[in-house]
């Protein structure tokens, strides 16, 4: 089972229990405060497990009501990986599945399973819960955002797409850059954190942290560098980087949350090992003093980071 609590600063004004056994379940809210939680459901024979399947679950504000719930898949492995709802309701589910049958509907941007054992999705339901289009992805997805059009913009960590509103088309897709967590600003521009193992991640002039940290971070004598955070910005149009930077200590460190601002500030959490927090307090020291972790539109300047 999967435990739901929405937590104010006094205490939990939601709890409820949802099926599910996945460590995947992914939680989003929309303008009127209803709850949507989509989770992997596991079928069993015996002690094989034989299935897992999607399901996108709507609540009302309380956790106390249905609103829908929503089968998604095949007879494959169905896995969420992302969930983003616009502020009229309407969800959109990315995941991965093992499902070459997995449901499209007609006119999707991909209605063919890829050559490999896992393919991406992305599912759109309407604010009734019913399929408003459903598409295989060329790529692995591992990160949407929305914008109020429904839009989809679906990030892994080598590429960026965006599809209009009808799931039929594709828009832009840039690669070279990606992210695990993807936000838009007002002007449509989009942000990306994620984390590299590679030098050659793309950064801009005048970035925060142009440079690689060429630390090795394990693999005996063959030597396995160290994994940094990337935030990337990139235009509206998905034609050009506006900024791109590493943010980097000296040891491993991992993108954990992304969010932007209405000034155009982005704000990543960033996962790191007790080793390396000597070395992002020498980031934090270096920094500008306001609160959160912030970048400053260019991406040129300051740095900042509070303890939550």
């Amino acid at each position: 089972w999967l435990c739901l609590a929405a937590v104010s600063a006094a205490a939990a004004d939601v709890s409820t229990l949802l099926p599910g056994d996945a460590p995947v379940g992914k939680v989003a809210r929309d303008a009127e405060g209803n709850l949507y939680v989509a989770v992997a459901l596991m079928e069993q024979r015996g002690d094989i497990t034989v299935h897992r399947r999607l399901v996108v679950f709507k609540m009302d504000k309380t956790g106390t009501r249905s609103r829908y719930r929503r089968e998604i898949g095949g007879s494959g492995y169905e896995y969420p990986a992302g969930l983003a709802v616009t502020p009229d309701g309407r969800a959109f589910v990315i995941g991965s599945t093992t499902d070459r049958n997995f449901p499209t509907t007609p006119g999707a941007f991909q209605p063919q399973a890829g050559p490999g054992e896992n393919n991406g999705f992305l599912v759109a339901l309407n604010a009734e819960g019913s399929v408003q289009y459903s598409t295989f992805l060329s790529t692995a997805a591992e990160a949407i955002a929305v914008n109020a059009a429904g839009e989809a913009y679906v990030a892994n960590r080598g590429l960026v797409m965006k599809l209009e509103a009808s799931g039929s088309r594709q828009v832009f897709a840039f690669e070279g850059v990606g992210g695990s967590h993807i936000a838009l600003d007002r002007e449509g521009n989009v942000f990306l954190a994620g984390t590299a193992q590679d030098p050659s991640y793309p950064t801009t002039p005048g970035a925060y942290q142009r440079d690689f940290q060429p630390a090795v971070c394990g693999g005996g004598t063959i030597g396995i560098p160290c994994l940094h955070v990337t935030v990337t910005k990139l235009n509206a149009a998905g034609t050009a980087l506006v900024y791109s930077t590493f943010i980097a200590a000296s040891r491993n460190e991992a993108a954990g949350a992304l969010a932007v601002d209405d000034n155009g500030y982005a704000y990543v959490g960033v996962n790191t090992s007790a080793a390396d927090r000597r070395g992002m307090r020498r980031i934090i020291a270096q920094s500008s003093d306001t609160h959160g972790a912030g970048l400053a539109e260019g991406c040129r300047g300051e740095l900042a980071s509070t303890r939550v």
